[in-house]
């Protein structure tokens, strides 16, 4: 994230890899990647 060109990040304060939050649906966390993967190929 320090170097190269813009980025984008998400940061879930009590997420693992990927965002995945302990006892969270495994639906939710995908849901909000392919949301935001639409977004970017706007």
């Amino acid at each position: 994230m320090e170097h190269g060109s813009p980025k984008s990040a998400r940061i879930y304060a009590n997420g693992y890899h990927m965002g995945r939050t302990p006892g969270e649906p495994s639906e939710h966390i995908t849901t909000t990647i392919v949301a935001w993967l639409k977004e970017q190929l706007r």
